[in-house]
C-alpha cells in the first residue's frame, strides 16, 4: 500500500508550539526556497487563514477576537467618535456586542458620507478640486527634474567643486553652473513673494526636497492641494500656467 511521506513544521507563537505534518514533497520545495534563517512575513488572507487555526484551538470564553473584528472596532469608533474601553479586545463575546451596539448607527454614517460625496461631486468645487490636482500633479511630474538641480546646489554648498558636481550628476559644468543660476534666483523669489507659477514650483520643489516634515510624496502632494484650496490659489493668474 502507498504511503505519503509527511514531515513535521513548526509553528511557534510565544511560548507554544505546534508540530504540523504536511507533505515531504512540500516540505522539501518550501525549504529550498528560503535561505537558513531567512524570515518570511505572511500578511493578508494567509495570515488570516493561520490566525483562524490558532483561534480554533481555544475555547470560545477565551477566545480573543480577530483581527477583522478589531479593524472593524477601531473603524466604527473613529467614524463615530467613541473612546474605546480597552476590555472589548479582550474577548470575541465582547467585541461581538460591540459591533452589534453600533453596526447599525455606523453603517447609517457611512451611508451618509457617501451620499454626501456624490453630492459634493456635483459641486463648482469639486471641478476646481480637479483642476488643482491635475495641476499639483504637472509640479511633481517637474520635481524630477528640478531635484537634480537641488541636488547640484546641495553638494556645491556641502564642498564638491562644479567638475566634480557634473560628474557625479552625469551633465556639463556648464548644465550645473545654469542649475545654480535658476535655483538661487528662483528661490530667493520664491521666499520673497509667490507671482508665478516656476516660484511656486520651486517653493513646493524645496519643501518636498529637504523634507523636514517625514511626509511620502502621496502625503506631500495632498498637502499642497489641501493648501491651494484653502488659501484659494487656483484663483491666481499665474497658478494653471505652467512655465
Amino acid at each position: 500500500m502507498l504511503r505519503i511521506e509527511v514531515e513535521t513544521a513548526k509553528l511557534i507563537v510565544g511560548n507554544s508550539e505546534f508540530l504540523i505534518e504536511i507533505p515531504k514533497s512540500l516540505y522539501e520545495v518550501i525549504s529550498s526556497q528560503n535561505k537558513k534563517d531567512q524570515l518570511t512575513t505572511i500578511k493578508n488572507n494567509e495570515a488570516e487563514k493561520i490566525e483562524f487555526f490558532l483561534r480554533d484551538r481555544l475555547y470560545f470564553d477565551i477566545r480573543p477576537p480577530s483581527k477583522r473584528q478589531m479593524d472593524y472596532i477601531i473603524a466604527i469608533a473613529e467614524k463615530l467618535k467613541i473612546k474605546i474601553n480597552k476590555k472589548v479586545f479582550e474577548s470575541t463575546s465582547i467585541a461581538s456586542s460591540f459591533i452589534d451596539k453600533y453596526k447599525d448607527a455606523f453603517d447609517k454614517k457611512v451611508e451618509e458620507e457617501q451620499q454626501a460625496w456624490v453630492e459634493y461631486q456635483k459641486s463648482d468645487e469639486y471641478k476646481i478640486l480637479q483642476q488643482v490636482e491635475k495641476a499639483i500633479k504637472r509640479h511633481f511630474i517637474r520635481y524630477n527634474t528640478t531635484r537634480k538641480k537641488l541636488i547640484a546646489k546641495q553638494l556645491v554648498e556641502s564642498g564638491l567643486s562644479i567638475n566634480d558636481v557634473a560628474e557625479k550628476i552625469g551633465v556639463t559644468t556648464t548644465t550645473i553652473n545654469k542649475y545654480l543660476s535658476e535655483v538661487a534666483d528662483i528661490t530667493d523669489k520664491a521666499i520673497t513673494n509667490v507671482s508665478s507659477w516656476i516660484t511656486f514650483h520651486y517653493l513646493l520643489s524645496g519643501m518636498v526636497f529637504s523634507n523636514k516634515e517625514k511626509l511620502t510624496p502621496s502625503e506631500w502632494r495632498d498637502t499642497f492641494i489641501n493648501l491651494s484650496m484653502k488659501n484659494r490659489w487656483y484663483e491666481e493668474a499665474w497658478f494653471f500656467t505652467e512655465e
